[in-house]
């Protein structure tokens, strides 16, 4: 929250003060810093070449700033250098109105002797000093605002209000320079940030909203709507998104095409029965369980790390790009095969519930957690994977497995198998066994 109060030293400044009307150019225009006659550029031979270069010019303060209705307003000014040329004059020019709110533009431009031009310019956003009991309807909304030592509506830039029972955020609308808004676990029906253009983080988690417009917050960065009952939501014009939870609504489909900078993604527990995620190419934790996919094409998603697909009717995936990969939970689909001899950094994999009869895990020695119960596997050689602690293998067709390179094993299920036998001499470090009746069982580990 940067409110315009700053003394400003050794820069020319100006006010306009309530009564000043629009402030035209010419009425708005000031020069800062000092001129330097360096001349123009030599090369080593002694013949002169003419400067091409335009100056920089850097702010002094924010670009985007805030000022009161009816209280005047001083300029920061900006600082303007050329290589050639030292620093040079800045010219100002606005058309800004301090008795009238809206966002208006101070531009700084800045040319050189041999003619090159730069500028650049600050957002000044003038509002008018609401007091938050004048327009902050619901009591608790209030209070948690008060709590956080806010006054007046224009002072609020990060406001949390979790599991407060708040009804109505009824005078978000005046907090225009909120940057930061968590509502999580509120009885809230509906929202309106439509003035919240500075959001760069919205939290609504765990309400009741069947509407969620966020076109006009297109400085997001981070959004989570999870469990809520929206029907679609659109965050096409949110292209500045690392973070987005969607998750348990009931979402049909969902456009992520313009969402580049996407890392994380949480679209679990929906209706979606296909997704395009091939201009997600940044996507490195990817949460898409429990809908109703048939396919699922991540060729372009090269950097994923994290991949949670369980419960949909996925029957093939190809993860041989992901190298990257380390966690890989996709039970509980129509998986007969899965190649995973690329996915060298996988730690955790659960595959329970497919239709498997073989699996190569021998590329795979970071494995500390194995589960793929209830498949049609005869055969799983896991001496590869020396790392493992959990291994779940219930309810296949083992009629052998060997375990005695696993001496790190904590946790082995094997139950519901055909298995005579077992050696576990080499597993002390085990603390939980379950096997059949009637397995012979060697070793300190054994049930």
């Amino acid at each position: 929250m940067n409110l315009i109060k700053y003394q400003i030293i050794g820069l020319l400044s100006f006010a306009l003060l309530a009564g000043c009307g629009g402030g035209s150019s010419s009425e708005g225009q000031s020069n800062t810093g000092t001129n330097s006659n360096t001349g123009s550029i030599s090369n080593t031979g002694g013949s002169q070449q003419v400067d091409k270069t335009p100056p920089v010019i850097t702010l002094n303060g924010e670009a985007d700033v805030t000022a009161i209705m009816q209280q005047g307003y001083q300029e920061l000014g900006a600082v303007a250098v050329d290589d050639v040329d030292g620093v040079l004059p800045v010219t100002i020019s606005h058309d800004l109105d301090i008795t009238k709110e809206g966002d208006y533009t101070v531009t700084y431009s800045a040319t050189d002797k041999s003619g090159n031009q730069a500028s650049l310019q600050r957002i000044v956003r003038v509002v008018e000093a609401k007091r938050l009991a004048d327009v902050i309807a619901d009591d608790s909304f209030l209070q948690c605002a008060l709590d956080a030592g806010y006054t007046y509506a224009f002072e609020v830039d990060e406001l949390s209000c979790v599991n407060k029972g708040i009804t109505s955020v009824q005078g978000i609308e005046y907090m225009t320079a909120i940057t930061k808004l968590v509502l999580l676990n509120n009885l809230l029906t509906e929202i309106d940030v439509s003035k919240n253009t500075q959001l760069q983080q919205l939290d609504v988690a765990f309400n009741q909203l069947s509407n969620l417009d966020v076109s006009n917050n297109v400085t997001l960065v981070e959004l989570n709507a999870l469990q809520n009952k929206l029907d679609s939501i659109d965050v096409t014009n949110n292209i500045s998104l690392t973070s987005l939870s969607v998750a348990s609504n009931n979402l049909i489909s969902i456009d992520v095409s313009n969402n580049f900078h996407l890392r994380q993604l949480h679209l679990e527990l929906n209706q979606l029965q296909n997704v395009d995620l091939s201009q997600n190419t940044a996507l490195e934790d990817l949460f898409i369980q429990l809908n109703q996919l048939t396919e699922l094409d991540l060729s372009n998603n090269e950097k994923l790390k994290l991949l949670w697909a369980f419960d949909n009717n996925i029957s093939h995936i190809d993860l041989s790009k992901h190298s990257e990969l380390e966690q890989l939970r996709i039970e509980d689909n129509l998986l007969t095969d899965i190649v995973l001899t690329n996915n060298i950094l996988l730690k955790s994999l659960e595959l329970s519930d497919n239709p498997l009869t073989f699996l190569d895990l021998s590329k795979n020695d970071q494995l500390k957690s194995i589960s793929i119960a209830g498949a049609n596997l005869s055969y799983l050689d896991t001496r590869s994977n020396t790392q493992l602690t959990w291994l779940d293998l219930t309810a296949n067709s083992l009629t052998a497995i060997d375990v005695r390179q696993n001496l790190v094993l904590e946790t082995l299920r094997l139950e519901g198998n055909l298995l005579l036998e077992i050696d576990l001499t080499m597993n002390n470090k085990l603390t939980e066994v379950l096997l059949d009746k009637g397995v012979t069982c060697s070793g300190q580990a054994c049930p």
